[in-house]
């Protein structure tokens, strides 16, 4: 359960999934446990709720998980969406600055995804790159850790 809440932590903050799915999943898993914890309860009443105020109550789940699993599988569902042409490059961009902030991710992946925002930058300035080669850069990005399922 704790790994699902990172995961949908993390996909809310990126602009992967809108509030509702988070809220269908906290009813969820209230309706398949006989004695769901407090925190998914939380979730589950946070309709009206802002995003990041969920995004909190998420982050007070508890048990355990791999929390670098589940920003990798957010990884996936983003690849996904980025080669099917759903996502902007600066969309992208974006999202990859959200991944820096929020994902428990390793340092150096972390300032990887938080360096493409100066990538894109100076691709767009002239400065050096092009478009297309930040637009390679970040589709590499999300190959290299995008890992397992991710939920369409």
């Amino acid at each position: 359960m704790r790994e699902e809440a990172e995961y949908l932590q993390l996909a809310l903050a990126m602009g992967l999934i809108d509030p509702g799915a988070v809220i269908d999943w906290a009813d969820n898993m209230i309706a398949a446990v006989d004695n769901p914890p407090i925190q998914v309860i939380d979730v589950s009443l946070a309709a009206s709720r802002p995003a990041t105020d969920i995004m909190d109550l998420l982050q007070a789940v508890p048990g355990d998980g791999d929390p670098a699993a589940a920003a990798h599988r957010v990884l996936a569902l983003f690849l996904q969406r980025f080669r099917a042409g759903r996502v902007s490059l600066e969309r992208a961009v974006d999202m990859l600055w959200a991944y820096s902030n929020w994902a428990a991710v390793p340092e150096d992946e972390r300032l990887q995804a938080a360096n493409f925002t100066d990538a894109l930058f100076c691709a767009q300035q002239g400065y050096y790159g092009t478009p297309n080669s930040v637009r390679a850069a970040v589709e590499a990005f999300l190959v290299e850790h995008a890992a397992g399922e991710a939920p369409a």
